[in-house]
């Protein structure tokens, strides 16, 4: 004997519809579809109660006593459902709710925290919470919507990864520094030197370079090693050694010569600037205009360096 089917939504329309309308057409009409498909609708609405909700007749529909009751039910789910879904759709589009997003601390600071007043006004109901961190937070158990990372990145497991826009790197030290150690040459040179190496950096104790004879990894000795890219510019300023440093925080200095490019044919290895996320089936609308304001905004950023270095130029 085949089990009768649960109890779905588009039944219980039906059935209010009908009641409502009094009538299989103007329901149909209502609803968008054929007379019989509502008739089916209600007739396995009733199967699987049991009951007779309705008295039809050539002329007219009326509710039973139980068709009465059940309606009842049905219009207060129905409102409720309404209801939930207005208040889930409000989350979905970003415009309410809380968005937890984690920085780099010297990078957000520089260039996240002048962004965010502007997507403030642009989400005013939107709560924010950000961490300025060098930590590699995770997402999932610390609860995070989101992280701004610096590095290599590939999506895969829990993760998803948009990037945002490239994070120039450059071998530097200070003219005072180059006056008293010299300049390395070739990589191999690095070995012989005081390097200042950012130790969350996924190569461990290495340094990744390129050149048009291919890739080196290079094992260091750091005299200094800190979590904070800000320590490592000013060891750096200071003539205390070589250090790796982005763009975004050496810019200024290698402009106005406070640090000097060094292995000028030698870069380190390709990173980004990128927004990580949990891999879920749909991306919450408030992740996704962080996203898109933040690919911009850095966008900018980065056509405007490259504009000064044509103007040094």
């Amino acid at each position: 004997m085949t089990e009768p089917s649960e109890i779905d939504l588009d039944s219980i329309r039906a059935f209010t519809a009908v009641a409502n309308r009094l009538g299989f057409r103007p329901a149909a009409d209502e609803l968008g579809v054929d007379a019989t498909v509502v008739s089916r609708r209600i007739g396995r609405l009733e199967t699987r109660l049991g009951v007779r909700l309705l008295q039809r007749t050539t002329r007219r529909v009326t509710l039973t006593d139980a068709g009465a009751l059940f309606l009842r039910r049905c219009e207060d789910l129905l409102s409720r459902l309404a209801d939930a879904e207005a208040e889930v759709s409000k989350y979905a589009s970003g415009l309410t709710g809380t968005l937890r997003l984690a920085v780099p601390n010297v990078f957000g600071q520089l260039h996240v925290a002048p962004l965010v007043p502007g997507f403030m006004a642009l989400h005013p109901d939107l709560r924010l919470e950000l961490t300025f961190s060098d930590r590699m937070v995770d997402l999932v158990r610390e609860g995070f919507d989101a992280a701004v990372r610096i590095g290599a990145l590939e999506a895969g497991g829990d993760l998803r990864v948009r990037r945002l826009a490239p994070n120039p790197r450059v071998v530097c030290a200070s003219p005072s520094y180059v006056a008293r150690y010299g300049a390395p040459v070739v990589p191999a040179d690095l070995m012989q030197h005081r390097i200042l190496h950012f130790s969350p950096l996924l190569g461990g104790t290495s340094w990744h370079l390129k050149g048009r004879s291919g890739a080196m990894e290079i094992a260091i000795k750091p005299i200094l090693k800190a979590d904070n890219v800000e320590v490592l510019r000013q060891a750096a300023i200071k003539g205390q050694g070589i250090a790796v440093l982005g763009e975004f925080v050496a810019g200024a200095d290698l402009a106005a010569g406070r640090l000097v490019p060094l292995l000028k044919d030698w870069k380190p290895s390709e990173s980004f600037i990128s927004l990580v996320y949990p891999n879920a089936p749909f991306l919450p609308q408030k992740v996704r205009a962080m996203s898109d304001f933040l690919a911009q905004g850095l966008g900018q950023w980065r056509g405007q360096g490259h504009q000064a270095k044509a103007r040094q130029g």
